[in-house]
């Protein structure tokens, strides 16, 4: 087995911010040791100082117009279950973490016809086009070249039909 890890270090932050345009500075917060402090802010809060692990008294003062929400656990592992629900397209076993989907792909990849084929986002049995021509054959493509095997395949089967028939 091949398995995909999707790792989305700042999907704390993107839950609150997913389809559109965070103008200002923004930290996530949660309890921890007794404490609230900041888990996760964006590039606006940074620039002010702010950080992962800073108390939220000191977040404030550093920045004034600080953005604040709390931690949404639930909030995350939906967009989790959105993203997997789009990843069934590629994979039947999928495997959720915080902030992690783990993919099983080794399958999808021999469906897709390989890597490439998967990246392109072309379906399995889908004819590439060599650039420029042979002379003789025009444009050569995969589909070409399968249409040429499968004739040598039927011309040698009769062929051998005949053979045998003319031995009797």
């Amino acid at each position: 087995m091949l398995w995909l890890a999707l790792y989305f270090p700042h999907l704390p932050l993107e839950v609150f911010t997913r389809g559109r345009q965070q103008a200002g500075a923004l930290a996530i917060i949660e309890k921890l040791g007794g404490r609230e402090q900041v888990s996760r802010c964006n590039s606006a809060a940074q620039a002010y100082g702010v950080r992962s692990g800073l108390a939220l008294p000191a977040a404030l003062a550093l920045c004034t117009g600080l953005s604040v929400q709390r931690r949404d656990r639930a909030r995350e592992q939906q967009a989790l279950h959105g993203l997997a629900a789009w990843a069934y397209q590629f994979s039947a076993r999928i495997s959720f973490e915080p902030s992690l989907l783990l993919l099983e792909v080794g399958a999808s990849l021999r469906l897709f016809g390989g890597l490439p084929a998967l990246l392109r986002g072309q379906s399995y049995l889908t004819g590439i086009w060599a650039k420029g021509t042979v002379p003789g054959l025009g444009k050569v493509s995969t589909v070409l070249v399968f249409d040429i095997g499968v004739y040598l395949a039927v011309a040698g089967t009769v062929l051998l039909l005949v053979f045998s028939l003319e031995e009797e």
